[in-house]
């Protein structure tokens, strides 16, 4: 069992409630600071009548793994624990303090202050010493309501902290080891309208080489009449991996009816081909598509338990 105590970061009872009648009471004093973040105080604690109805132990939280969590006001956090210079003291409201119980260090997380001010500060003294609360979301995470009705998610279990980190940087793609992709924007001139010719799927390059802007191959960009991306006249997306040259919008909509015509016919023959090699009909590639749409609503979330 974890209680709270202003002089120590926690205290921690290792028989209670197994044991009621004889336990010990293990504590880690915490360390007077000589500087903090910001010494000044809200009006409403500058009293010390008004500083005696404020009940600080609701903001004490314990989560997952023996962290211990309590909301600290700017004037009780030591300034060299959140290092020179790394944050604005005036665009924080408080901090929230984790103390890992196990392996005995402490960090302490800035909370950003409410989006506008709240003139109740008799009320406000009565509840926290910090413009904001905390509330228990789960083992794992805990949320902060503050005077302005904001609210925000902290993770601060260091057991669930790096996988939570992997995740993150997979979804953004920090895993993914692949070249980046560079897309030129055509200058609106460079369209020339003789070049569109018949639709085609275009010409096979078993080298994969980067091609664009002509009318012969497949898979190349900023061309006309071949299946790629960024051109015009094409009868479907194709996409090889290279870098993309872009007609503007403008020379898209100057392709002739007659030519997009022939474009969607050739893109409807691919698609039918396609489907017999997947052996897959029109009607069950709807249910297909439909079906993935109810599964994706669900797998990220499932992805991550």
């Amino acid at each position: 069992m974890y209680l709270s105590a202003e002089n120590f970061y926690f205290l921690k009872s290792d028989g209670f409630p197994l044991s009621p009648s004889q336990t010990n009471i293990l504590g880690i004093p915490r360390r007077r600071a000589v500087e903090v973040v910001d010494a000044r105080r809200p009006n409403y604690l500058s009293d010390d009548v008004t500083r005696k109805t404020i009940n600080s132990q609701r903001n004490f939280l314990v989560m997952r793994d023996g962290v211990v969590v309590r909301a600290q006001p700017k004037w009780n956090v030591p300034k060299d624990a959140v290092g020179e210079g790394s944050i604005d003291a005036h665009s924080i409201g408080g901090f929230l303090e984790a103390v890992d119980s196990v392996n005995g260090f402490v960090q302490y997380v800035p909370v950003p202050l409410p989006n506008y001010q709240s003139y109740h500060g008799s009320w406000l003294a009565t509840i926290s010493r910090t413009p904001f609360i905390m509330v228990p979301h789960s083992n794992d995470k805990l949320l902060t309501i503050d005077t302005s009705g904001g609210v925000r998610s902290y993770e601060l279990s260091p057991a669930t902290l790096g996988k939570s980190f992997n995740e993150w940087k997979h979804s953004i793609g920090g895993t993914e080891d692949q070249d980046l992709r560079i897309e030129f924007e055509r200058e609106s001139d460079a369209f020339d309208a003789s070049k569109l010719l018949d639709p085609k799927i275009g010409k096979f390059d078993p080298s994969n080489a980067p091609h664009h802007g002509g009318n012969q191959w497949m898979g190349g960009t900023g061309g006309y009449s071949t299946a790629g991306l960024g051109g015009v006249g094409g009868p479907f997306r194709l996409d090889a991996g290279h870098d993309v040259h872009q007609m503007p919008d403008e020379a898209k909509r100057q392709v002739p009816e007659h030519i997009l015509r022939k474009a969607r016919e050739i893109a409807k023959a691919e698609y039918q081909k396609k489907l017999k090699v997947l052996l897959l009909t029109p009607c069950s590639t709807r249910v297909t598509f439909m079906l993935r749409l109810l599964l994706d609503d669900n797998v990220p979330p499932r992805s991550r338990i």
